[in-house]
């Protein structure tokens, strides 16, 4: 099958990876001169996926259209601020019989809006209804080391997220199916949130017992916000929900838990995302969360104080503080 991968970012080429096991042509898509250049001369990326090398069956491009041309299967492998441009790119070369996966992990950050809502404004509803969305506990240089992990993909079209199983499962990738489009994008939306607060209690200092607290509650308000928004709740404890929540909140592999560090730190947020040198999808995604608690009427504390922490400059320890001496209430 020819697949297509659309971004050669971290998670980008290392679906690519995964993608060329089971599938003889892999295009990948770069709008970045040094990754092009690295990975056809070097067969590396090696700003993104360090020293994993490149396999032969994935070429590379600059030309989106090139990258298109012939594909059966196209991941898309976007950042959130950037999904609703390439998804207008895309559209004149999207035949209506290649099936569509997005893999990004975030919410639009002036709208509020899911991945899949994006699809349904740039490509139609029939094609967003047709599109399979990927997340979980995924750290994407894991993947390129060939450590093994799961994933889910969720679609409203269970034959193409069958499809998509077929096309990325192997040894190192094990994928689930499910059809809460809704609740796995907000869990792997929304965990980022909460790494970049438990990046913020480690770098202040703070133990395991805090850790597992913000988790559990953290866990909590994105549960009652999906639910209010027509999630199944059964679906926050499971691959994109719980479980992407532990990696991302815990391993200094996340960007998002990396960026936290930082801001405990003292730094601006500015600074922590310049020192990352890459997109941590928890803010915009604060941002967006923020937007969607004032339309559901929900209050989400950990949430709003990261949204001081990130936006208004607060500081990290009087955000704890707060959170600590509201008023008391049952779980």
């Amino acid at each position: 099958m020819n697949i297509c991968v659309l971004g050669a970012g971290s998670w980008g080429t290392a679906l690519g990876m995964l993608a060329s096991i089971n599938n003889e042509h892999v295009s990948l898509w770069t709008n970045e001169e040094s990754v092009y250049k690295d990975i056809s001369e070097n067969r590396l990326n090696s700003y993104y996926t360090k020293e994993c090398p490149i396999p032969d069956n994935i070429f590379v491009t600059l030309d989106i259209k090139e990258a298109l041309e012939g594909a059966e299967f196209v991941i898309m492998a976007i950042p959130s601020h950037a999904v609703r441009e390439v998804y207008s790119i895309l559209k004149p070369y999207l035949d209506s019989g290649v099936v569509l996966l997005n893999a990004g992990k975030g919410l639009e950050a002036d709208t509020g809006l899911r991945n899949s809502q994006i699809v349904a404004e740039v490509l139609g509803k029939e094609r967003a209804d047709k599109t399979v969305f990927l997340s979980g506990p995924n750290l994407a240089l894991e993947f390129a080391r060939k450590k093994p992990g799961c994933t889910l993909l969720a679609s409203h079209a269970p034959e193409n997220a069958k499809l998509a199983q077929r096309v990325l499962s192997s040894e190192i990738l094990r994928c689930y199916t499910a059809t809460d489009v809704i609740g796995m994008e907000l869990g792997g939306s929304l965990k980022n949130v909460m790494a970049i607060a438990s990046g913020i209690s480690s770098g202040l200092g703070f133990g395991d017992n805090a850790t597992s607290a913000l988790l559990t509650r953290g866990l909590k308000e994105i549960t009652s916000l999906g639910v209010l928004m027509g999630a199944k709740r059964e679906t926050f404890y499971g691959l994109s929900g719980l479980g992407d929540m532990i990696t991302t909140a815990t391993s200094e592999l996340s960007r998002n838990y990396r960026c936290g560090l930082r801001l405990a730190e003292g730094k601006s947020l500015d600074e922590a995302l310049k020192s990352l040198g890459q997109v941590a999808e928890g803010v915009p995604s604060c941002k967006a969360a923020m937007i969607l608690c004032e339309k559901y009427g929900i209050d989400m504390p950990i949430t709003r104080e990261v949204y001081k922490i990130l936006f208004e400059g607060k500081d990290p320890k009087l955000a704890v503080k707060d959170l600590m001496l509201r008023d008391y209430k049952e779980e």
